[in-house]
């Protein structure tokens, strides 16, 4: 019981009073509501999709949190089972019984959802793109049962049918991309294009905006790590044809990089107040802006296998450079010098997160304004290199070939760095 309600409280699900030994209980029927069982999907997808950094794979029948929730939901289901369910609510048992792994009723209430959306086309895309994007982000991922609904999908008409279409593919090419699959991840992108273009509404159009400004950024992702700096320029031409805006980042690819020049690096091997300088010829540079609260290292971005790989990649050519700047102070502390700072942040991403490479740290000019407070200057090259993209990658001429504006899977990134090295 101690486990079960614990699950209930962590997840967000509320479990009959009656299983606890004082207090009021509820109203009847206030739990019988699949939307309430479905509370989990948000909390558990969070835990979920974390990046996991040392396995390649979750295995939630070794988590006891995981399969306690699982009984939970499955408890709360109980209680709906024989009643019947609105539309929106009969999609929401799709959800339940895939958070509690129970394909063969998941897939059953899925085609009774169906069932109850009838003829009406736009009704009809809506339920199959709800039902595909809870397949897809369900843990694990159900692309084979939701395969089928995406081709049925695809024969409803348009227009009615376009907004459920586009966003379909714009969601099985995310849920694609991390596995690498870039020929998939780049037809499924064309499609959502190819969708959003038919779209005659405007305001509909707007409103999918973002979702396409996305595709187009994955899709660029590909082309910088497949096809190289001229297919990566023709694919953000056609974004910028679109008028969907946003894509000044990537006028950096192709350019020279500019020259790092710090009075603070400090790394494992050799410590040293005055940097050499970077990016340098005949090495390839990985710069990776790290992401501090004030001096104060909040993120870790490389799991152990990936660390490996980058110190094995260094003895081949490659330089990490984690790049930073310093504000004054760092924590809760009184202001400190500049070095002293720098210091910190290495200790911190050396010692406490063993991240390879070297540390550079830009000092940052400042002024006082009449409150008190400090007023931080730009710092045009730290700016330059971390404000878009956390990850920017020059080759051995010095020339960028590289930004990551999203989240891009480690072994992709080694993929790419070890292309890189053999040029």
């Amino acid at each position: 019981m101690i486990r079960e309600l614990s699950a209930a409280l962590f997840f967000g699900v509320s479990i009959p009073q009656s299983g606890l030994a004082q207090g009021k209980g509820p109203a009847a029927g206030e739990h019988s509501a699949p939307s309430i069982c479905a509370q989990t999907h948000k909390p558990v997808m969070h835990q979920l999709v974390a990046q996991i950094r040392d396995t390649t794979q979750y295995r939630p029948e070794t988590d006891t949190l995981w399969s306690a929730a699982k009984a939970v939901v499955r408890k709360c289901a109980r209680r709906y089972s024989d009643r019947r369910l609105s539309l929106a609510e009969q999609i929401n048992t799709v959800r339940v019984h895939l958070n509690s792994g129970d394909d063969i009723a998941a897939l059953s209430a899925a085609n009774d959802a169906l069932h109850q959306a009838g003829n009406d086309v736009s009704v009809r895309a809506w339920t199959y793109y709800l039902l595909i994007h809870d397949m897809l982000t369900a843990q694990p991922s159900r692309t084979a049962m939701a395969l089928p609904f995406l081709r049925q999908l695809d024969e409803l008409p348009r227009p009615a049918a376009a907004k459920g279409q586009f966003l379909a593919h714009y969601r099985w090419m995310k849920a694609v991309y991390p596995s690498g699959n870039d020929s998939i991840v780049d037809a499924e992108g064309s499609a959502a294009i190819g969708i959003w273009r038919t779209i005659a509404d405007t305001a509909l159009k707007m409103i999918l905006g973002p979702e396409a400004r996305s595709t187009f950024e994955y899709r660029i992702d590909i082309a910088m790590r497949t096809r190289g700096i001229n297919a990566a320029q023709a694919m953000i031409d056609s974004s910028v044809a679109l008028r969907l805006g946003g894509f000044d980042i990537y006028d950096k690819i192709g350019q020279s990089a500019p020259r790092i020049d710090v009075p603070f690096e400090f790394s494992k091997s050799d410590s040293h107040d005055k940097g050499m300088g970077h990016p340098q010829q005949g090495r390839v540079t990985l710069v990776f802006g790290i992401k501090t609260d004030y001096g104060r290292v909040v993120s870790r971005y490389f799991g152990k296998t990936m660390e490996r790989q980058l110190k094995t990649f260094g003895q081949r050519g490659l330089t990490l450079v984690n790049l930073t700047r310093t504000f004054g102070y760092f924590s809760d502390t009184a202001p400190v010098a500049p070095k002293r700072e720098a210091e910190h942040v290495f200790n911190e991403v050396s010692t406490l997160l063993d991240v390879p490479g070297t540390v550079a740290a830009y000092e940052t000019a400042y002024t006082w304004v009449p409150d008190g407070r400090r007023r931080n200057e730009p710092s045009p090259v730290f700016d330059w290199y971390v404000r878009n993209g956390r990850i920017v990658v020059v080759d051995k001429r010095g020339i960028v070939r590289y930004i990551a504006p999203i989240d891009l899977p480690e072994p992709l990134l080694a993929k790419f760095i070890d292309r890189l090295l053999s040029e």
